[in-house]
């Protein structure tokens, strides 16, 4: 997730137009994980591959923020730090428990939500608030560490809410910076990892 965070000014003016924020996501329905494990020997190292159910979710609660926490559950089971490249449509995740001293990384790759694809944007001037909807596919890619060789593919589903400061005379201040933020991804997908 090499990525640009949108700054205040930024997200004041999508606040009144159109936006597309920070954050790779997805939407969670219990998977029920029918994992298949298959094992092939060389020599004497047995390599395993396991493909099953995955969920992720991201929350973030600071526009201005790179990192938020991403929780996995599923084939992987850990959590991790992302850092958020929503215009660039991936967050490269840092999972520094997951399953050896050295953890690993992925990138969440969303090419369907982006700043400019698959978010419907909507604008309440009653209460100033701004909402960011979407959803699209979502893949995990470029895995080092224990994620070396994974692949997955899925859905992710993404929900962002700006809340606008009120001025006075109860319209909505689009100069300052917002008063709050709220974004949650959650994506279910199914997974292959090589160990």
């Amino acid at each position: 997730m090499r990525a640009r965070i949108i700054g205040a000014a930024a997200l004041a003016l999508a606040a009144a137009l159109s936006v597309g924020m920070a954050g790779s996501a997805s939407a969670a329905q219990g998977l029920s994980a029918a994992q298949a494990i298959m094992s092939t020997t060389h020599g004497t190292t047995a390599h395993h591959t396991t493909t099953g159910a995955q969920h992720f979710e991201v929350y973030a609660t600071n526009f201005e923020a790179s990192y938020a926490p991403v929780y996995f559950t599923g084939v992987i089971n850990t959590v991790g730090t992302g850092y958020k490249d929503f215009a660039e449509a991936q967050d490269q995740v840092y999972a520094p428990n997951a399953g050896s001293a050295a953890g690993g990384t992925l990138v969440i790759f969303h090419p369907g939500l982006t700043q400019t694809t698959g978010t419907t944007v909507t604008f309440d001037p009653a209460t100033c608030i701004t909402s960011i909807t979407g959803s699209g596919p979502v893949h995990f890619i470029q895995g080092t560490g224990v994620f070396a060789g994974i692949s997955g593919n899925g859905t992710v589903d993404l929900d962002i809410r700006v809340f606008q400061r009120k001025k006075a005379d109860g319209s909505c201040d689009n100069d300052l910076p917002p008063i709050g933020y709220i974004e949650i991804a959650k994506g279910n997908l199914t997974v292959t990892v090589h160990s």
